[in-house]
């Protein structure tokens, strides 16, 4: 078996048969789709057990709902492939991904292979054509270190070039294992948190410049995103205090000061603009009170920017994200919020 695909779903009966059907459509056929549904109470799991009654490449497993990181660990627990692919099930692949992943890791012995990808909504996606070679495939490849490809991803100027998505990389199944690499228990941001754990150990990468991955941008996943949820906003506290702890377990915040600063500093402007969003002050408090400010004026301070560059991060502008923004100045200026 030379591809393990290892897709979460739940609760996606209204995409999950286009996700898997451009998977089991891919030029290169030799592969395992591991399913793990999460705990779904719609049809999903009707929809996928009538794809796998035409197709024994597919594999399900039921799970209680933990989350998609519990998910993806299921799945990764149970793969036999020589390399590991994480994919979401509401998204699409290309036709000639794994194909050309595959020549790709296989003829550089690369630990990790990472591409690029473009977003389509449900009015664009009779649009897309999955079966034509991506115009960029014949770029350049170069193959650097985990914590080199870091560095460039943080220091873009392009929010869609930060490569904080595990549906972007491409793994030696071997690497994954021998490193001990899992998601932790995190409900929410789990991509931001494993990141930089399952990059900096690789010394073989190699970065490509087609995209092949198609993010489906859900009107109803965007809006959750942006909820002043309290499990969400305390999550992502916790998740930014273990990714800084791993950017100081590999000595990072130190020789790779500007790109761990800025990192933590576009995280925050998440944390903020989610903090803003709950309409009580007495409510907005207790998250206000777990920031580290000074740490926050400090990493404004050392990433590198005289006029720090989140604007070019961000999708699109907003009243409530340049308030955010006005906000964080004065944080840098050492005045409280």
């Amino acid at each position: 078996m030379k591809v393990t695909i290892v897709m979460p779903a739940y609760n996606v009966e209204r995409y999950i048969e286009r996700s898997v059907r451009s998977v089991l459509d891919q030029t290169m056929p030799d592969f395992e789709l591991i399913i793990v549904d999460d705990g779904s109470t719609d049809m999903t799991v009707s929809v996928i057990k009538k794809m796998m009654a035409s197709d024994p490449r597919i594999r399900l497993f039921q799970n209680e709902h933990g989350g998609s990181g519990a998910a993806r660990n299921s799945g990764a627990g149970k793969a036999t492939g020589k390399y590991l692919y994480f994919m979401d099930s509401d998204d699409l692949i290309s036709r000639h991904a794994l194909a050309h992943f595959l020549e790709l890791a296989d003829t550089n012995n690369a630990d990790i292979v990472v591409a690029r990808f473009d977003m389509f909504t449900d009015a664009t996606e009779a649009s897309l054509d999955l079966s034509s070679e991506p115009p960029d495939i014949g770029a350049p490849v170069e193959i650097i270190s985990g914590v080199e490809l870091f560095r460039r991803s943080a220091l873009t100027r392009c929010w869609k070039d930060r490569r904080i998505f595990n549906w972007l990389y491409f793994f030696r199944l071997d690497y994954w294992r021998d490193n001990n690499i899992a998601y932790h228990s995190f409900r929410f941001y789990e991509d931001l948190e494993i990141y930089p754990r399952f990059l900096f150990p690789a010394k073989r990468v190699l970065s490509a410049d087609f995209r092949f991955y198609h993010y489906r941008l859900r009107t109803g996943a965007v809006n959750a995103a942006h909820q002043a949820h309290p499990d969400r906003i305390g999550c992502l506290l916790d998740v930014l205090s273990s990714v800084e702890n791993t950017f100081r377990e590999y000595g990072l915040m130190e020789s790779m000061r500007s790109a761990c600063s800025r990192t933590l500093v576009i995280e925050h402007f998440h944390l903020l603009l989610f903090i803003s969003k709950i309409e009580s002050p007495v409510l907005r408090k207790p998250y206000l009170d777990r920031i580290d400010y000074q740490k926050l004026k400090n990493y404004m301070r050392d990433s590198g920017k005289k006029k720090h560059a989140i604007l070019s991060m961000l999708p699109f502008m907003t009243a409530s994200r340049l308030a955010v923004l006005l906000r964080m100045r004065l944080i840098a200026k050492g005045k409280a919020i």
